[in-house]
């Protein structure tokens, strides 16, 4: 709710509700059968949501609930159900927020394309502008570009709508590889 860079989270399990939605045909395929590597899978995830959650590392702590959830999930209706309903799985990845430094590492570079951008439409459209890293000089009045304004956190939510699209449809794998 607080934290404007992970708001994408939001769009996850509707997503997720949509590709099983889309492929509930497939429940008739699978066959519930308990797996011995369930058990395992809620250790290591509650393990990193222990690690997470005592050492401030919160994409282990996200990270370790949903594989705590999901390998219940495994230990009693067994992997095929995973495995058939494997693009709705892999988007709950997006649960966990980005830690910062990817974020930065992503973030950054983006930043520096905008401001780029901005200097250029201005240079086009006449207004005499100066830039320096991420802060244009217009006028002699200094404007930085915002981390706000890099674009990132539509990223993350563009990457879910559009593998909703590309895995809510009957795509071959190209098309689905030239959409996501």
């Amino acid at each position: 709710w607080h934290d404007e860079e992970s708001s994408h989270i939001f769009l996850v399990p509707i997503v997720f509700a949509w590709l099983v939605w889309v492929r509930r045909g497939r429940l008739r395929q699978c066959k519930p059968a308990q797996q011995w590597v369930g058990p395992p899978m809620v250790a290591v995830g509650w393990l990193m949501w222990w690690i997470g959650y005592n050492f401030a590392v919160q994409s282990f702590w996200h990270g370790g609930a949903v594989l705590t959830v999901l390998g219940s999930m495994v230990t009693i209706v067994g992997f095929d159900v995973v495995r058939r309903f494997l693009p709705a799985f892999v988007f709950l990845i997006f649960l966990g927020p980005v830690p910062g430094m990817v974020r930065q590492q992503i973030a950054i570079p983006l930043q520096t394309a905008t401001a780029q951008v901005t200097h250029t439409v201005f240079e086009i459209l006449g207004v005499e502008t100066a830039l320096s890293g991420s802060v244009l000089s217009i006028n002699g009045v200094d404007v930085g570009i915002a981390e706000a304004c890099n674009g990132l956190r539509m990223v993350f939510a563009l990457v879910l709508v559009s593998g909703a699209f590309a895995f809510g449809n009957p795509l071959r794998w190209y098309a689905r590889a030239i959409i996501l």
